[in-house]
């Protein structure tokens, strides 16, 4: 077989890509600066362009916070993706944690994307978000159950929604800032170790208990 050659983006696909870069590197600036205006006027204001080319590019503010999240998680992916042919639990470890970091690195961002993200506008933003961890940790429990690490009797899926859950929870505190960078992570490991202490096969658990010890100063039981 022979490959056909990708053609090169032409001038106005490299102009369109341009001026989408700069709006969101514009709204980045000004949500992390806590901006009172951070408007679809003010953000065309500091990325140069006109009001109309903010809507036209990216859209309303939802679909706005849904494109700021997608590049959140995509950076997720990439970080991920090494992890994904190896031990499942490592995988969920790390999807948890590589997340957490992620949020905590531009954390005057993140915090007011997930407080505006999680208000009036949860339900429109979402179908604006590209992917998202809890498609990464589904993942990550079915090859945990195909690889004997979940008791049969489990739905790997809904193991994944209680992660997630619990992952959320964490993450909602953190951006209201009631929990530090470290109460975020730790309270996430402990999310995920707590279900597959729950829901894991004899050596899973195993596994799980002891990082609980770790995270709790020996005081787990079985």
């Amino acid at each position: 077989m022979i490959d056909t050659p990708t053609a090169a983006p032409s001038r106005r696909e490299q102009s369109k890509a341009s001026r989408r870069d700069a709006i969101f590197d514009a709204a980045r600036d000004l949500l992390r600066d806590g901006a009172a205006g951070s408007s679809a006027e003010h953000i065309a204001r500091r990325a140069g362009v006109s009001t109309a080319t903010v809507y036209n590019l990216i859209g309303p503010r939802d679909q706005l916070l849904g494109g700021l999240l997608s590049h959140l998680f995509a950076e997720l992916n990439a970080r991920v993706a090494p992890f994904e042919d190896g031990d499942a639990l490592t995988c969920a470890e790390a999807i948890v944690t590589h997340s957490v970091a992620l949020f905590c690195e531009d954390a005057p961002l993140w915090r007011r994307v997930v407080h505006e993200a999680n208000g009036s506008y949860a339900a429109r933003v979402a179908p604006y978000i590209v992917t998202q961890p809890i498609d990464l940790m589904i993942g990550a429990m079915r090859r945990a159950k195909a690889a004997g690490q979940l008791t049969r009797t489990v739905d790997p899926d809904a193991a994944a929604l209680q992660i997630y859950a619990s992952y959320n929870g964490a993450l909602f505190l953190w951006a209201g800032e009631r929990f530090t960078d470290g109460n975020f992570l730790d309270q996430a490991r402990s999310g995920l170790w707590i279900v597959i202490a729950a829901l894991g096969a004899p050596a899973a658990r195993r596994r799980a208990l002891c990082e609980l010890r770790s995270h709790h100063g020996g005081s787990v039981r079985e």
